[in-house]
């Protein structure tokens, strides 16, 4: 079982403005086979669970906005990105060397 606390409300309005959100928009959370947060392993081997959630409970409730992201999120904010320049940058951060010095180095949230 994983207990996680709720984000500072002040991080959350942060994170909407940023994302260019106002919390209602409604976002469909799916539980995954690997194991870890929100997955089938850790909900008792259920099937998938899929949720439809505000972007401001998601925020609030199911992402840690004040963690250090992983090279994993990292490399797959980089995948999803769709400015180029922004792309290589984040490809960059999830090198070894680029993570150890911009995101670990720095306490990149």
């Amino acid at each position: 079982m994983e207990v996680m606390g709720n984000n500072d409300a002040g991080l959350v309005k942060a994170a909407l403005q940023r994302l260019g959100l106002n919390g209602s928009e409604r976002v469909e959370w799916r539980s995954n086979q690997e194991g870890g947060s929100g997955s089938a392993r850790s909900l008792g081997g259920m099937q998938q669970l899929s949720l439809v959630l505000t972007s401001a409970t998601v925020l609030t409730w199911l992402v840690d906005l004040a963690a250090v992201p992983t090279k994993r999120s990292v490399s797959l904010l980089a995948e999803g990105c769709g400015c180029p320049p922004e792309a290589a940058k984040l490809r960059q951060l999830a090198t070894e060397e680029g993570y150890k010095e911009k995101v670990l180095g720095t306490r990149l949230t």
